[in-house]
């Protein structure tokens, strides 16, 4: 639609409430899926009931077996804990084996006796002989690292015991572990015993329609579940559409903001290029010619509808010649008494004969409201009585006179307001033809006015001013 901006593919909102009634139905198979397992449910418990007398042998059997389970869970338990110690015993012996090997690699002595007699005779060599004094420092330090090897070596009989002591504890780990798989060993043959006959029980029971009632219920709690995942895949289906929706609504308002720009800028050019033209109309057109018009058309009206003394005088007159606002307007030659203006409408019937004159009560000009307007717009006072009538007919000629000599802007023309009304209301149209109008708050104002109206102006015979509707605004 814009030429070089192709908006974006509609996507349709998905509907929530399409979304509930699917969901309301597999709700409902679900609640027949409920009344189906509470019945297979009741009947099973039913016949559970009637054979639970049958139990009462095989209730001391279970308590065995129970018992025994739990001694050789109780002996499972401590066997893993010997296991860990031995395992952690091992890990031990086996780093002190690996130092003890780093000690023994560090000295030539055997024992700490062989390495105090050393010593001993390193510091009786240096008390009793005469030696220099580079060569008792090398004595003194040989014995310094004899006393560092003898330490070395006491560590290294340290770690044999603890060596000893390790091979000991495995030994009594092992076993412990022996012991206890005996025991677990005695424990099941009794267990299989127990169970062997439990087992012979069981299959009597199986014969029975327990299994089949109890199957029976998982293949129905199924079904349920699945069509819980049913109603899960249709909502996760639903946030699917709906995140798609959202995604294209803003593909959309990002296209309508792009769009408002081009139009806006297309809309200010139409706009200057009218503003243009309507200048240059105005300018070709003679000013004031609208209210120059008004005056002729009020005189008219009210030389023939008041003035009935100057009838013949005004007939033998030409009619005067009116703008193409109200070409097709013709006086009334009826009884003005019995017609509003020049409308061809009859008016109220007068009580006691027509003592009033045309538009008169009781000596007074009954004044229309569009009567009042058109005046307004000329910025002058209607007669308000018949002797003040010829008074206003020549005020409307001086009038006339005035604006056909008024330079043009010097007071707010009828052509003029019209024009701004027009401006008005082209702000206020939707710029686009597909846009809905919100509503006509502000009624038809500024709205371009039909001065030939019957239906607006009827008492004045089918005439009103274009900017009627403007004049409390350009009133003074």
């Amino acid at each position: 639609p814009d030429g070089n901006l192709p908006p974006p593919p509609q996507t349709r909102k998905p509907s929530r409430d399409g979304i509930k009634e699917k969901e309301d139905a597999v709700k409902a198979d679900m609640d027949v899926l409920d009344k189906q397992i509470k019945v297979v449910s009741d009947k099973l418990k039913s016949l559970q009931q009637a054979s639970s007398g049958q139990n009462d042998g095989l209730s001391e059997t279970r308590s065995k077996l129970k018992e025994l389970k739990g001694k050789r869970e109780s002996l499972i338990s401590q066997r893993a804990a010997i296991y860990g110690a031995r395992d952690a015993a091992r890990e031990s012996r086996d780093a002190k084996m690996s130092e003890m090997k780093d000690l023994k690699s560090q000295t030539k002595f055997k024992d700490v006796g062989s390495i105090d007699a050393e010593i001993k005779k390193k510091e009786t060599l240096q008390n009793t002989t005469s030696m220099t004094l580079a060569k008792e420092k090398e004595v003194l330090k040989e014995i310094d690292d004899l006393k560092k090897q003898r330490k070395v070596l006491a560590q290294h009989m340290s770690v044999a015991s603890d060596l000893d002591g390790g091979k000991a504890a495995t030994a009594d780990h092992g076993a412990s572990i022996k012991q206890i798989n005996e025991e677990l060993t005695g424990i099941k043959g009794e267990m299989d015993k127990l169970q062997a006959e439990l087992n012979k029980f069981y299959d009597k029971k199986n014969d029975s329609q327990v299994p089949k009632l109890r199957k029976e219920i998982d293949e129905l709690r199924d079904k349920k579940r699945a069509k819980s995942e049913e109603i899960q895949k249709l909502w996760d289906g639903f946030k699917d559409a709906n995140k798609v929706w959202k995604d294209n609504q803003v593909e959309w308002d990002k296209y309508k903001k792009v769009r408002a720009v081009k139009d806006k800028a297309e809309y200010e050019a139409r706009k200057e290029a009218a503003k243009k033209a309507r200048e240059e109309e105005m300018a070709k057109k003679t000013p004031y010619e609208e209210e120059m018009a008004l005056c002729d058309y009020l005189v008219n009206y009210l030389t023939t509808t008041f003035l009935a003394e100057k009838k013949e005088e005004e007939a033998a007159k030409p009619e005067v010649a009116l703008p193409s606002e109200f070409e097709g307007m013709k006086l009334n030659k009826k009884s003005s008494g019995d017609y509003l203006g020049a409308t061809g409408k009859k008016g109220p019937k007068k009580k006691g004969g027509a003592k009033n004159k045309a538009g008169t009560k009781r000596g007074k000009i009954v004044i229309f409201p569009e009567t009042m307007e058109s005046f307004g717009l000329l910025k002058m006072e209607p007669p308000s009585t018949v002797e003040q009538v010829s008074a206003c007919v020549e005020a409307l000629k001086t009038k006339k006179t005035e604006f056909s000599s008024m330079p043009r802007g010097q007071v707010l023309s009828i052509a003029e307001m019209n024009y701004k009304y027009e401006m008005e209301a082209d702000e206020r149209r939707p710029r686009r033809d597909d846009a809905k109008p919100k509503g006509n708050k502000g009624g038809d104002k500024g709205k371009k006015l039909d001065i030939a109206s019957t239906e607006l102006f009827p008492s004045l015979g089918g005439a009103k001013p274009a900017a009627a509707a403007g004049a409390a605004e350009t009133k003074e």
